[in-house]
């Protein structure tokens, strides 16, 4: 039986009834999004008030339509997005490594620097760069405050929203962060011949890296 490749809760915590037991206990659920479109396979994570000077990562994405995944944990009364995924294939994971990003050059994911993105106000967005492109030259009553303030409130739930917004061509999921504000880590999980599979958010909710 090969070993699980580290570290496992990137995959436990999608798993149905998972309980992370190390430390305070963490129960977990899974829900799906909905299927994000991806037209360049060039992709952005980013607070949104910095999505239009945003660079995508370094890292090349297949093209489609792919699921979006969330995890939520649950700690005493409280519960958090902990970890966002988007799948592309299902294959065995061979190894999980840091996203590219401009630069950042962490290498080890389990060093003490991170490969990722900030966030100032507890909301993220992923998509790809065509969205940027058709932004950039006008899409008619596009309207910022209600895709990334209203439309946050209206799937809000406890402390957490999560949603897929498709407008005029344009395909964007929308986010909470875990506790809200922070610097958070972006992951890509590939098989043994290399191909991306995952594409993995870590909102830091649970410490895995401390133990």
């Amino acid at each position: 039986m090969s070993k699980e490749p580290y570290p496992s809760i990137f995959e436990q915590a999608f798993e149905p009834g998972f309980t992370w037991t190390k430390g305070e206990k963490v129960f977990f659920d899974r829900q799906t999004a909905g299927q994000l479109r991806l037209e360049s396979g060039l992709l952005h994570i980013v607070d949104p008030v910095l999505l239009e000077d945003s660079q995508a990562m370094l890292d090349a994405f297949p093209k489609g339509d792919f699921p979006l995944d969330i995890a939520i944990a649950r700690i005493a009364d409280d519960e958090r997005i902990a970890f966002v995924r988007l799948r592309f294939k299902d294959d065995e994971i061979a190894e999980w490594n840091f996203a590219s990003f401009s630069g950042q050059d962490s290498t080890d994911i389990r060093g003490e620097e991170l490969n990722g993105f900030a966030v100032d106000g507890g909301i993220a967005v992923l998509c790809d760069q065509k969205n940027l492109d058709k932004l950039a030259v006008g899409i008619d009553d596009f309207d910022w405050e209600y895709v990334f303030d209203d439309k946050v409130q209206e799937h809000f739930v406890d402390t957490r929203s999560h949603f897929i917004h498709q407008e005029n061509g344009l395909s964007m999921a929308v986010f909470s962060t875990g506790y809200g504000d922070g610097f958070y880590g972006v992951y890509i999980a590939r098989n043994k011949e290399g191909e991306v599979l995952q594409l993995l958010i870590d909102c830091a909710v649970v410490e895995w890296w401390n133990t």
